[in-house]
């Protein structure tokens, strides 16, 4: 953020009402750049990424990505930063591509060098699982968050996150799942 984005960011935090929170976050933020998201991870220390349906996308194979029929992402911008992923066991369910696909795709996570933890169903629902979101910090400026490429107040994607730490298998027992359903799609 530059120093005028961090004064309004200051300024929004002291907003009483939620949505001008996030009304004037999204103005701020989306002024004049088309890709904020992308700009704030270069600055980010952290990222923490929450994913209900799909695969994150800095977490997708390029086969993936192309039976999505989404680009493929560089994920270079992220090899420096501390991140951990949150998948729920529901975007192993929704097929993407064909079995050898879905199987280098669960692999590739197995293998991520960052943390992956699988939020399983037998957590049950809860308001932190509804929707995705990134949740990134910063050295000197406030955390931001954002659902899709669209900025929204850190304070309740915090709370989200804590939640998730709670409710996510280990990195282990995650790790163990995914290669599990692994052999599952190889072996169909």
């Amino acid at each position: 953020m530059t120093a005028g984005e961090t004064s309004i960011a200051r300024f929004v935090s002291r907003l009483g009402r939620s949505q001008a929170k996030v009304e004037v976050l999204d103005l701020v933020r989306l002024m004049g750049q088309g890709r904020q998201l992308e700009l704030d991870e270069r600055k980010a220390t952290s990222v923490a990424v929450y994913e209900p349906m799909s695969v994150p996308p800095a977490l997708r194979t390029p086969e993936y990505s192309a039976a999505l029929g989404v680009e493929h992402r560089d994920v270079e911008v992220l090899r420096d930063r501390l991140c951990v992923f949150y998948l729920h066991e529901a975007a192993l369910h929704a097929r993407v591509g064909d079995d050898e696909v879905m199987a280098g795709q669960l692999r590739a996570l197995v293998d991520s060098p960052w943390p992956v933890r699988l939020v399983t169903f037998a957590v049950g629902g809860g308001a932190c699982l509804l929707r995705p979101f990134e949740y990134l910090e910063f050295v000197d400026e406030p955390p931001v968050a954002y659902v899709g490429e669209h900025p929204d107040v850190a304070g309740g994607h915090r709370e989200a996150l804590a939640e998730l730490d709670r409710l996510a298998l280990s990195e282990l027992a995650s790790r163990l799942f995914l290669l599990e359903r692994a052999g599952v799609f190889a072996a169909s």
